[in-house]
């Protein structure tokens, strides 16, 4: 089913080595669950100005994070084909400038940009537009995108740390035969979960929206929960299913 394969991507955390395990797991469900939802982001935001009108905070930016050969960029690769059903490659650090982002969002499409490998400058004019992406230059009116990136370090500055949502891939693959075989056998099926898990989330936001609250995956908790529900299938021990994963664990623990 559409949910095993999620599953089955997670699990391939077993393939390769990692001190935490089941809190990689967890990251690597918390990652596609955020993209999943990523579409809705401005959504959210709208509902954050309306009941928090003076609070010009937004839906945090993912930042996945960890050493090399640990599968970042396949896991944004997984997530733009769960999205879409195609295979389109990740956005570059190249491509991770200023006028990228502006020319993009000036399009209002409220498809997400995910970035691979990338450095957060600690000043100058891209710095200053993801300050203020969601601020008070944000309009209901226009949507914007939201914005996913990886990166082989954990250190940002307070301005980005209090901005975003860090997952740490704590993941080492050797690259054996097996493990890619295993990696693209799981990744390369077809699945339908965004079409199901989109209907859901509308579905549930029209009645929650108003309790919104700085969990920005609060109404996708309960979509995907809804989508094991209707499967009939429990859902893994890994699914941070009441509350974010930065609660339930202590990510910095795991750190290499």
């Amino acid at each position: 089913s559409d949910l095993a394969a999620l599953e089955n991507y997670c699990q391939t955390v077993e393939k390769g080595h990692s001190n935490a395990p089941d809190v990689t797991k967890a990251g690597l469900f918390e990652a596609l669950l955020y993209i999943l939802a990523s579409p809705f982001a401005h959504q959210y935001q709208i509902a954050r100005r309306t009941r928090w009108p003076r609070d010009e905070r937004g839906p945090r930016f993912l930042y996945l994070y960890g050493g090399g050969s640990n599968g970042k960029t396949t896991l944004l690769n997984y997530a733009y084909r769960l999205l879409t059903g195609y295979d389109i490659g990740a956005l570059t650090n190249d491509q991770f400038t200023k006028s990228r982002i502006q020319n993009s969002a000036a399009t209002e499409s409220i498809f997400p940009l995910l970035f691979d490998d990338v450095t957060i400058p600690r000043s100058g004019y891209l710095p200053n537009l993801l300050k203020n992406y969601w601020g008070p230059s944000w309009e209901s009116s226009h949507p914007v995108m939201q914005i996913v990136v990886t990166s082989n370090s954990a250190r940002l500055d307070d301005w980005a740390r209090a901005r975003t949502k860090l997952i740490n891939v704590s993941v080492h693959y050797t690259g054996t035969a097996e493990e890619r075989d295993l990696i693209t056998e799981v990744t390369s099926s077809r699945n339908s979960i965004f079409k199901w898990f989109s209907y859901q989330y509308l579905q549930l936001w029209n009645e929650h929206w108003r309790d919104v609250t700085d969990d920005e995956l609060f109404v996708a908790r309960l979509a995907m929960a809804d989508l094991y529900k209707f499967a009939r299938r429990e859902p893994p021990g890994f699914f941070c299913r009441d509350t974010p994963l930065e609660q339930r664990y202590d990510q910095g623990r795991e750190e290499w």
